[in-house]
């Protein structure tokens, strides 16, 4: 089914920056297709309290792609200089086995035979715009065919072609009314499945609300590995259209833009997955067994924790110099990133005498809140305070001292 997007969600927040460590939610309203396959409706709200219509999905009758399906990616246009060509391809040869590709193993045909939840990256082309800069959904059909009937790649039935566009690229209603979508079609005597899966550098609001930064620095590769997962796991449990599907859509649309647990990467990039040596920000998927959005199959062993050269404290406030009173409020804020869970963040305040005790939270931005007050026989002059944070490999990092007048 087509991806649809998130269309003016920044418009309904304040700020497009996520908290870190929550769940992560952007909800789609999905309407009942208009065509098989063809349908979906747009993601309208932000409304965390709205759930997904993820009770369950209805079983056809139809095949699922079994045993080790290959992916092939068609670069189409111009990708010269650009990292998706590094970022996707990692992103695909990791994604086979891995916990989240796992919950496809859930969905299984009319003989009991259940999608292994492995997957292939086999190879890539390049297509310098063979059907133009502006797309249709004919010219899709027609780049994936160019690429199997040339001998460029192969025809191969147990396989998923992705035309993937640069984002000089337009097809009517990417942006406003999908974000990619899959679909399959006779080409040289066999079922042939494809999939397009635009560049969100056109629309990041749209088709990649949380990847500015992405976890890879590139906002067009890291939406694009959402939408890819997405389309993929649509596509091995419903490749003609006719298997894991009803009326609200497929497994995917069920939890689109609805993405979990996440953290934050080392470039402070929001990610909810690390698959080989890189972090991705992912939509969640339906779980058959059970009818929940889940990021990995319950029962599968969590992944190790991301390397990482421990948190990074910055003190955001109050500023050096600032003049605080005795018996009244110190209220510290300070940002942790660390691409691990923070295991604790604490104060040192130098006083003249005794131990200060402070309250420690953390803020909507996902920043922490370090509070006291002061003692009412605080003594006139200056104080001095670090901020540490301590993450769940045990190391540590203190910010520089911040001085302050008491009066």
């Amino acid at each position: 089914m087509r991806l649809a997007p998130l269309l003016s969600a920044c418009a309904l927040l304040a700020a497009c920056t996520p908290e870190v460590g929550p769940e992560l939610t952007v909800e789609e309203n999905l309407a009942t297709p208009a065509e098989t396959g063809k349908g979906g409706g747009t993601a309208l709200s932000v409304d965390p309290t709205v759930q997904p219509n993820a009770t369950g999905i209805g079983y056809n009758g139809g095949p699922v792609m079994l045993g080790t399906p290959d992916v092939y990616y068609i670069w189409y246009g111009n990708w010269s200089g650009n990292s998706a060509t590094t970022i996707l391809p990692d992103f695909m040869a990791n994604l086979g086995g891995s916990p989240y590709f796992l919950i496809n193993t859930t969905y299984y045909d009319s003989a009991g035979r259940h999608v292994t939840g492995s997957v292939n990256y086999a190879g890539a082309v390049s297509d310098n715009y063979s059907q133009g800069k502006a797309l249709s959904d004919a010219r899709v059909q027609a780049i994936v065919s160019r690429a199997i009937t040339s001998g460029a790649l192969p025809s191969n039935a147990n396989a998923v072609y992705f035309v993937l566009t640069s984002s000089d690229v337009t097809l009517s209603g990417f942006c406003n009314g999908f974000c990619g979508w899959h679909t399959h079609a006779t080409i040289g005597g066999r079922d042939i499945k494809y999939s397009f899966v635009g560049n969100p550098e056109q629309c990041p609001r749209s088709c990649a609300p949380y990847a500015n930064p992405g976890p890879n620095g590139n906002t067009g590769a890291d939406g694009m590995a959402s939408i890819l997962a997405h389309e993929l796991e649509e596509t091995v449990t419903d490749p003609d259209l006719n298997a894991w599907t009803d009326s609200a859509g497929e497994n995917a649309d069920k939890c689109a833009w609805k993405f979990g647990t996440t953290y934050a990467a080392s470039n402070g990039g929001t990610a909810n997955m690390r698959l080989g040596a890189r972090d991705y920000l992912i939509q969640q998927n339906l779980d058959a067994s059970n009818g929940k959005c889940e990021t990995k199959l319950p029962g599968t062993p969590p992944p190790p924790p991301p390397p990482s050269d421990g948190p990074k404290v910055t003190v955001l406030g109050p500023s050096a110099g600032t003049i605080i009173h005795a018996g009244g409020p110190l209220d510290i804020t300070a940002s942790v990133t660390d691409p691990v869970a923070v295991s604790s963040v604490t104060v040192s305040w130098v006083a003249p005498s005794g131990t200060t005790q402070f309250t420690t939270t953390k803020n909507a931005a996902g920043n922490w809140e370090l509070t006291t007050t002061l003692s009412t026989s605080a003594q006139a002059g200056t104080r001095s305070f670090t901020v540490t944070a301590r993450d769940a490999n045990n190391k540590t990092a203190t910010s520089p001292s911040v001085t302050l007048t008491v009066q």
